[in-house]
């Protein structure tokens, strides 16, 4: 079908961005299109779909619906097979800065109405029979692969919650969420850990008997007097700030060491190769780490996913080695220690970490404890001892910026509860 029709027919917005993003694959989507309802469309996949999801009656009724709807529709059809081939099929179609700017639920609302959002989660599903294959060949337990589900099951109750019908909010959702199909993503326990490479700008070094770990700064980048990172998220005062070095040469490596608390040192230390080797840099494998919502964060069941990952990843993709586990997250800002107790879940999680100063936005913690800075602190909500730390110090007039916010994890190192980084003595 094409695509111009498409647009007029759904009455979307004729404008040159989307009819860019939208003609990406789209002749080559259009030339393997199956002949009759699409398979993923059908009554019997969605309610399939939804089991393996354990979504409620309600829910699998309305997916079920919308799944006849788009299959008598033409134009419909032919969109939803578009995107399932550019999100599961093409692998070279770009996901970010593509799938985040398809059609918006308002967009699709002309021939969809409020079943916009159930639109996009078929679109979603339409990647299991893949899901399926991969676990299977990899001799993955479904469990494991239902377990990680769940998190798409979280964004279905957030888009009832936030429009009143089952589906995804939106199409940037399908983005993150296809990860979880495609053999990318696995929760174990607690976390769900992601296959991608190391993106922080640091190199770290172990010394060769002791071994103690050491992170060096990558050159260039600018830091504050306290040593977080500047960026222009940053609202305090950047007076004094200075832009780190970092010079590696046959005999060893010269740099600002950052302290496993989430600080970089604006004096230099100088690593020799016969004492140090270089154990983590950008780029290498790494498995990325997520905290879905849902259950607490004890520090057992934290130590627990750990665990869980390194015997499951060495069992099912030997060929895909990580050197470290790394994240970033206002649950890694290191003020936290400051405003909660030490036997916290998150003071003890962090403190298993080595901490990475990280660009970030100042008032990242109001904006997610409170969705943004209250005007009138009385009046705000102290259910909870961080909800009273913050709003305590913002009576105080105390400026609050973000502090670390990243972290990595060698697995040679875990010995959760031991705070094995923190109580490093370092040789200076």
């Amino acid at each position: 079908m094409e695509l111009e029709k498409v647009i007029t027919e759904l009455g979307l917005p004729k404008n040159a961005e989307l009819h860019d993003i939208l003609r990406t694959e789209w002749e080559s989507s259009q030339d393997c299109v199956p002949t009759g309802t699409l398979p993923f469309l059908s009554p019997e996949f969605t309610t399939d779909a939804c089991q393996s999801l354990r979504l409620p009656a309600d829910a699998t009724a309305a997916a079920v619906a919308v799944g006849k709807r788009v299959s008598s529709n033409p134009a419909l059809r032919a969109l939803a097979w578009h995107f399932h081939h550019c999100a599961f099929r093409c692998t070279a179609y770009p996901p970010r800065g593509h799938m985040q700017r398809w059609p918006s639920l308002e967009a699709l609302a002309g021939a969809l109405q409020q079943d916009a959002g159930m639109f996009y989660f078929l679109v979603l599903m339409s990647g299991l029979p893949e899901m399926r294959s991969i676990y299977e060949s990899r001799s993955t337990p479904w469990d494991a692969a239902l377990d990680t589900l769940d998190n798409v099951k979280v964004c279905m109750d957030q888009c009832r919650k936030e429009h009143g019908v089952w589906g995804l909010s939106d199409p940037d959702r399908v983005q993150w969420l296809r990860s979880h199909l495609r053999g990318e993503l696995f929760r174990l326990g607690r976390f769900q850990f992601q296959f991608g490479l190391f993106k922080y700008k640091l190199r770290a070094f172990r010394h060769r008997t002791s071994n103690v770990v050491v992170a060096l700064s990558e050159g260039g980048v600018s830091y504050l007097p306290d040593g977080q990172v500047n960026s222009p998220q940053r609202l305090c005062d950047t007076t004094g700030e200075w832009t780190s070095e970092l010079t590696i040469e046959d005999d060893g490596v010269t740099g600002h060491p950052i302290l496993p608390a989430g600080c970089a040192l604006r004096r230099k230390v100088h690593l020799p190769t016969t004492e140090w080797q270089q154990v983590l840099a950008p780029n290498d494998p790494a498995l990325y780490l997520h905290m879905p919502e849902g259950g607490p964060m004890t520090h057992d069941l934290c130590g627990k996913s750990f665990e869980l990952a390194m015997e499951f990843f060495p069992r099912h993709f030997p060929e895909r080695p990580f050197v470290c586990f790394c994240c970033e997250s206002w649950l890694l800002d290191s003020q936290l220690q400051e405003m909660l107790p030490t036997t916290s879940n998150l003071v003890r999680f962090q403190k298993e970490l080595y901490l990475l100063p990280y660009e970030a936005y100042d008032p990242q913690l109001f904006e997610v404890i409170f969705d943004g800075i209250p005007e009138d602190p009385a009046k705000a909500p102290r259910d909870t001892t961080l909800q009273r730390a913050l709003l305590d110090r913002l009576v105080a007039g105390e400026h609050l910026h973000a502090s670390a916010g990243a972290c990595f994890l060698l697995p040679e190192d875990f010995d959760w509860g031991a705070q094995v980084y923190l109580r490093q003595e370092f040789p200076w």
